[in-house]
């Protein structure tokens, strides 16, 4: 474009530049057609994490880890598993919800280990993808698997709270005798045997 100021005799040239910003959607396809890593590649990655940790230490011994379904930036379950090129961790993130993260931020760090973890080299992982649809088709509630150097997995029972476990644990006959004599009435006495219906 060039524009002459009414003032002065120099002129001005002015650039513009249009840039077209892709949907996630979009973005989403186009990752999944070229950065898809196989299932055997990600076993084999799964491996290399473990013999590194030996490797760093021969003291340390890793039997299994520790892997969440559920995505570090949204803590719910993880639809389309990924990680950055650069890291070295198995925990994956959503890759809808980190390209949606950056879509404002535009820091492009690993919400895992803060690696720099760019558009270009994300990476797609099948292998957990599998183990997400396989849990999902069997409506299981588990929110954490764990991965031992072989690559098989295993589902991790979620914790029992104190009191679910002390109802599960308490005998018919004392939960009866808790339920019909629990109305007490006034005086602020132990309730009276005739008031509790053990038969």
């Amino acid at each position: 474009v060039h524009v002459y100021t009414h003032t002065h005799t120099q002129s001005h040239y002015f650039v513009l530049q249009l840039v077209h910003r892709p949907s996630v959607t979009s973005v989403l396809q186009g990752l999944l057609r070229k950065r898809l890593l196989p299932t055997d590649h990600c076993i084999g990655k799964i491996k290399k994490t473990f013999f590194a940790t030996c490797s760093n230490d021969d003291s340390i011994q890793q039997t299994s880890v520790h892997v969440s379904l559920k995505c570090p930036v949204t803590f719910k379950r993880i639809k389309l598993p990924a990680r950055g090129a650069e890291c070295k961790h198995i925990q994956c993130f959503d890759l809808e919800a980190y390209l949606l993260m950056n879509c404002d931020r535009g820091t492009w760090k690993c919400p895992v280990c803060n690696s720099n973890a760019q558009l270009e080299g994300l990476e797609v992982d099948q292998y957990m993808w599998s183990i997400l649809t396989e849990v999902n088709k069997k409506g299981m509630e588990y929110d954490e698997i764990t991965i031992d150097p072989s690559a098989s997995w295993q589902l991790v029972e979620k914790p029992q709270l104190m009191n679910e476990k002390e109802e599960d644990d308490t005998p018919p006959a004392a939960k009866k005798c808790k339920l019909e004599g629990g109305g007490g009435g006034g005086g602020g006495g132990a309730a009276s045997s005739s008031n509790l219906n053990l038969q």
